[in-house]
């Protein structure tokens, strides 16, 4: 037992992934409602085109909803993470650098694509590795210093005198820092992250025209994402 023990990969480096995981999908979505007023004005955005920004976010997270088993059976879990944190991350740069409108929509596709198969791979992570399994309140409480410090940050560097592009800039950089752990995990093969598990005997895309053949859990993921769209309007609406 001892030995087993003394075999098994570090736990903290799993830990630390999944902490700045969570922290970088909330910083990526809380500092958009600070940084709205500044796009709406760059853009000449009515809060009828704004809702679009939000539309294609949810879009992006509702095709990850589907598609992250089929990718982290295709790709595994620990490559899944670093195409979704590139992924995210390459969003905030074109938000960053966008000229257009309709390019900064785009980009929030590819937003909610990053952050959902962020979410769905660190849960899958979770459920692995059962060493960790008693602090998945702790790391989803983490999203929400994430997503307190997204809106503190923009605020200060606002106030400092930095633009919303700016901003976006070094908002892109902190959640880089989840490329560089998740490709430290692959330099250092971390197991609970790299190895391939068969959890059914079916393949992924078997169990993903399953899902669309069940209307319950088609259905399930859309009153959530309306909720998230809602806040976020709600959030907006001080702003306009």
């Amino acid at each position: 037992m001892g030995y087993y023990q003394r075999t098994l990969p570090p736990l903290w480096i799993g830990v630390a992934i999944a902490l700045i995981a969570f922290i970088a999908i909330g910083v990526a979505e809380g500092g958009l409602g600070v940084l709205l007023p500044s796009i709406m004005s760059t853009y000449n955005l009515t809060p009828a085109t704004v809702t679009l920004l939000f539309v294609s976010q949810i879009s992006g997270y509702i095709l990850a909803a589907f598609a992250s088993s089929l990718v982290s059976s295709c790709l595994g879990l620990a490559r899944m993470l670093l195409i979704a944190a590139v992924v995210l991350t390459m969003a905030l740069v074109i938000y960053a650098t966008s000229p257009y409108w309709l390019f900064m929509v785009a980009a929030g596709s590819l937003l909610g694509l990053g952050i959902g198969l962020i979410d769905a791979g660190i849960n899958t992570y979770i459920v692995q590795d059962s060493r960790s399994a008693n602090m998945i309140g702790l790391f989803h409480a983490f999203y929400g210093i994430g997503a307190l410090s997204g809106p503190t940050i923009a605020t200060t560097l606002l106030s400092l005198g930095m633009n919303w592009r700016q901003v976006y800039w070094v908002l892109a950089c902190i959640v880089s820092l989840l490329i560089v752990s998740v490709l430290g995990a692959m330099i250092y093969r971390y197991t609970p992250m790299t190895r391939r598990v068969s959890t059914s005997n079916t393949t992924a895309l078997e169990n993903l025209r399953q899902s669309f053949q069940n209307p319950v859990v088609v259905l399930l993921p859309v009153p959530q994402q309306q909720k998230v769209y809602q806040i976020k309007q709600s959030n907006a609406s001080q702003f306009l």
